[in-house]
Order: structure tokens, then C-alpha cells, then sequence
């Protein structure tokens, strides 16, 4: 069990990714569409469903072959749906990305994840950490890229650092 103290570190730092997601717009002229916000639900409800599912069946199989296993089947998902809406899958470029962002931004974080949260005595610590990523990624667009960062991000980066502390 997560205790309630727990909860509110991470609705402190959720508080900060919501404003580093909102950039520089003001939150009254914000236009947010329908289908966005629906699909950023439904993957955040998919996120969830998975790593209980995985946690509840985690003595019966091996993590990471688990984590295998669901990438291998939902690559076959996928590419039947692309099939059957004619998506071209016989470009180099097209596999190359696929292979890029299937293992260092799916496959190897995930296994390190499911090893965290397996090793951890604060799994709720662990989550929340993943709340310093989106920040983390818009240091590096900064530096590389040279992309300002605004105001509101510093305010929210803060809300993050200050619900981890929290908790």
C-alpha cells in the first residue's frame, strides 16, 4: 500500500510536469483537442494496466522475457494495423526508427524500470522519478538544438524536485 503522504508528492511533482507541459501558453487560451487528450489518457491507462498485470504475473515469468513477450505480440498488432491501413513498413529509414525507438526508448527503459520497481522499497519514489524525463528531454533540446526555455518551466521543474523531496 502507498500511504496518502505519498500521494501528494506525487501530485506536487505531477503539478510541475502539467506546467512544463503547458510551455509558455497561458492556460485561458489553451486550445486542447479531443482526440489528444483522450489518446494521452488511454496511454497513461494502458501504462498502468501493464506494469500491474506485469507486477501481478512477475513470480510466474522471468521480467524481462515478460517485457519481450508483450513488445514481440504488440509488434505483430502493429504491424497488422499498419497493413491494413496501408502504411508503406519496406522503407530503411522507416525500420531504422522503428529499431531506434523500440530499444532506447521502449525496450531498455522498461526493463530497467521493471528492475526498479521490483528492487525498490518505494515504488511510489520510482514513478515519480520518471517526472524529471520530460524536463531532462527539454534540457537537452536547449542545449543541442538552442530552444528557450521559458519561465514556467523553471516553476515546474521546482514542483517536480519539490514532490520527490516531499516524498
Amino acid at each position: 500500500r502507498i500511504p496518502v503522504k505519498k500521494y501528494i508528492g506525487m501530485f506536487i511533482s505531477l503539478g510541475g510536469l502539467i506546467l512544463i507541459s503547458l510551455g509558455g501558453g497561458q492556460i485561458g487560451n489553451l486550445e486542447i483537442s479531443p482526440l489528444g487528450l483522450f489518446l494521452g489518457l488511454m496511454s497513461a491507462l494502458l501504462w498502468a494496466s501493464y506494469w500491474m498485470v506485469n507486477n501481478k504475473n512477475s513470480h510466474k515469468a522471468d521480467a524481462t522475457v515478460a517485457c519481450f513477450m508483450s513488445f514481440l505480440f504488440g509488434s505483430i498488432y502493429l504491424i497488422i494495423g499498419a497493413l491494413c491501413v496501408g502504411v508503406n513498413l519496406g522503407t530503411v529509414p522507416g525500420i531504422l526508427s522503428g529499431m531506434y525507438v523500440g530499444a532506447f526508448e521502449m525496450g531498455i527503459p522498461f526493463v530497467c524500470f521493471g528492475l526498479a520497481m521490483r528492487t525498490t522499497t518505494n515504488p511510489a519514489l520510482i514513478n515519480q522519478l520518471c517526472y524529471l524525463s520530460p524536463f531532462l528531454s527539454l534540457f537537452f533540446v536547449s542545449a543541442i538544438l538552442g530552444e528557450q526555455i521559458v519561465f514556467t518551466t523553471y516553476i515546474g521543474l521546482f514542483l517536480i524536485v519539490a514532490g520527490i523531496v516531499f516524498n
